[in-house]
C-alpha cells in the first residue's frame, strides 16, 4: 500500500475512534493491498484498528468486501487461542473498520532464524487449531502464509490473523464472496503459497478443494519453520510471477539442511506440499501434526498404520490413473478407427491403410497408395491435459514417407513438424474432429501423389511441412 493511502487510512481511523470512545492512534501495525492496521490506545486496553482503502467500498468490488465483512462478524463473540479475535465490524465514513484484538507479537516471516526446534510442534499445532476453528465455522480462510502470523516473544503462541479475503466452504462458484464470476477467473491470495490447482484454477470449487488449499497453506509454514527459509525462494528472488507460477506447478520443495531430528516434521511438510490435490488429501490427516508429541511407541505405530494406510490409498491413485489411461486410449482409437474406416470407405482400393499401433498418446495409420513405393506414415498424437481438464486432449497430426519395402517396423517417433487438428474429449463423440483429421489427411496425401509424381518424394521426407510450410 502506498504510503499515502497509509496516511489517508490513518486519517479515518482517527476520525472513527473519536466517535468510538477516544483513545490515541498509534503505530502502524502493517498493511496489504486493501487496509492498513493501527495500534488504538484506549483508556481500557490496546486493541488493533484495521481501516479499508474506501476505494474497495465503491464499484463493481464493493458487494464481496461487503459480503467478507458479513463473514467476518460471525467471529464477533467466538475465540480461538491462536486465532485474532474479531471485536467489531462497522461501516463509516465510506470505508469499513474492523476492531480486533491486540496481540504484541512478531511476523513469523520476520524470526524464522530464531524459533527453537522444540517449538515448532506447539506453533504448527496452533495453526492447526485456528484452521480447524474456521473450518467448524464453514470458513477457508485461503491466505495462511509467515506474513499472516504472528509469533510471541517467548516463541510459544502464536495467533492466525487477516481475515480479508475468507470465504464460505461451498461448492458455488458465482457467489458475492468468491472471485469467480462467468468467465473471470481472477486470482487472490498469495500465490508463493497456494497450491497448484488454486493457483490455476484447475479444480472446480469444493470441500475437498478448501481443505486441500489448507493443508498445502499449512505444509507451507511448516516448511518455513523446519528449513529457517521461505518456500520458493529462488523464485520469489527473480521477480518473475511466471517463474514463481512455475515453481508452485512443478518444484518440488528443498529440504536441504533439515536436521535429522526435524525429519518428520520434513517429511509431513513434504506431503503436505505434494502437488496432486487427491495424493495431498489422502496422504496428510490434521492428526498428523499431533505425530511428535507421541512417544516413541506410539509414533512407531501411528507411522506403521499411516504408511499402509498410504499404500492403500496409492494403490487407488494409481487405479484410478489406469482407468483414466484407458478411457483415454479409447476415445484416441475410437477416433484413429474412425479416420481409417472412413479413408476406406471413400478411397479403397485405390488406397489402402493399415492400423500399426495405438496407445492414449499415439495412433499411426500406414498410407500406401498404388504402384508408389512410398508409402505415407501418418501419426495422430492427443497431448492430454491435467487436473479438471484432464478429460481433454490436444490432438496434432504428424506425418512423413517411408520406404515401402523397407527392412525392420516403421518408426513410432516423428522428429518433424506438428498440425493441430482439434481436440479429443473422452465422454464425447469423436465425430465433430473426426471431419477435419480426415480433410487434412487427404491434403497429405494429395501432396505425398504429387511429390512421387515429379520424382521430389524421398524416404523420411517430412509431408506435414510440406503440406503447411511454415509462415
Amino acid at each position: 500500500m502506498k504510503q499515502e493511502v497509509v496516511d489517508a487510512c490513518r486519517a479515518l481511523a482517527m476520525a472513527y475512534i473519536s466517535a468510538h470512545g477516544g483513545g490515541n492512534v498509534g503505530a502502524s501495525l502493517g498493511d496489504g493491498a486493501s487496509a492498513a492496521v493501527f495500534r488504538w490506545d484506549t483508556d481500557s486496553g490496546t486493541k488493533a484498528l484495521k481501516v479499508y482503502d474506501p476505494k474497495f467500498f465503491k464499484g463493481p468490488a464493493a458487494p464481496a468486501e461487503r459480503f467478507r465483512l458479513g463473514l467476518q462478524r460471525r467471529f464477533i463473540g467466538k475465540h480461538c487461542p491462536s486465532l485474532i479475535d474479531t471485536l467489531a465490524v462497522e461501516e463509516a465514513h465510506d470505508t469499513c473498520f474492523v476492531e480486533m484484538e491486540f496481540f504484541p507479537g512478531r511476523e513469523l516471516k520476520r524470526v524464522l532464524a530464531d524459533i527453537p526446534d522444540d517449538a515448532i510442534a506447539p506453533l504448527i499445532n496452533q495453526l492447526v487449531g485456528a484452521v480447524q476453528f474456521l473450518d467448524s465455522l464453514g470458513i477457508v480462510h485461503r491466505d495462511i502464509k509467515p506474513e499472516n502470523i504472528l509469533v510471541s516473544g517467548d516463541f510459544k503462541a502464536m495467533k492466525l490473523l487477516d481475515l480479508g479475503i475468507i470465504r464460505e466452504i461451498t461448492e458455488v462458484e458465482d457467489r458475492p464472496d468468491g472471485t469467480d464470476h462467468g468467465e473471470r477467473r481472477p486470482f487472490i491470495a498469495t500465490a508463493r503459497y497456494s497450491s497448484p490447482e488454486y493457483l490455476f484454477r484447475l479444480e472446480a470449487p469444493s470441500p475437498s478443494l478448501w481443505k486441500a488449499l489448507s493443508i498445502y497453506q499449512v505444509g507451507g509454514v511448516l516448511h518455513d519453520l523446519v528449513c529457517r527459509r521461505q518456500l520458493f525462494e529462488r523464485a520469489v528472488a527473480a521477480d518473475n510471477k511466471y517463474a514463481l507460477a512455475m515453481a508452485v506447478m512443478k518444484e518440488q520443495p528443498d529440504f536441504s539442511g533439515v536436521p535429522g531430528h526435524l525429519s518428520a516434521w520434513a517429511a509431513l511438510s513434504a506431503r503436505c506440499l505434494a502437488k496432486d490435490s487427491r495424493v495431498r488429501l489422502q496422504s496428510v490427516d490434521w492428526e498428523d501434526f499431533t505425530v511428535v508429541t507421541e512417544s516413541p511407541a506410539d509414533r512407531l505405530r501411528r507411522a506403521l498404520s499411516g504408511r499402509a494406510a498410504r499404500a492403500v490409498q496409492a494403490e487407488k491413485v494409481q487405479a484410478q490413473a489406469m482407468t483414466l489411461g484407458r478411457q483415454r486410449a479409447a476415445a484416441l482409437k475410437d477416433l484413429v478407427d474412425g479416420v481409417r474406416r472412413q479413408l476406406v470407405s471413400d478411397f479403397s482400393p485405390q488406397l489402402r491403410i493399415a492400423l500399426i499401433v495405438v496407445d492414449e498418446h499415439r495412433g499411426i495409420l500406414r498410407l500406401t497408395l498404388d504402384a508408389c513405393a512410398l508409402e505415407v506414415l501418418v501419426a495422430l498424437e492427443c497431448r492430454w491435459e491435467e487436473g479438471i481438464r484432464e478429460a481433454i486432449g490436444s490432438v496434432s497430426l504428424a506425418a512423413m514417407a517411408f520406404q515401402r519395402q523397407a527392412e525392420g517396423s516403421p518408426p513410432d517417433t516423428f522428429s518433424g513438424a506438428r498440425r493441430f487438428v482439434g481436440e479429443l474429449f473422452i465422454s464425447a463423440s469423436s465425430m465433430p474432429l473426426l471431419t477435419g483429421v480426415i480433410e487434412a489427411v487427404s491434403q497429405l496425401t494429395v501432396k505425398h501423389a504429387e511429390l512421387v509424381d515429379t520424382a521430389l518424394a524421398t524416404a523420411g521426407l517430412d509431408l506435414v511441412a510440406m503440406c503447411w510450410p511454415p509462415a
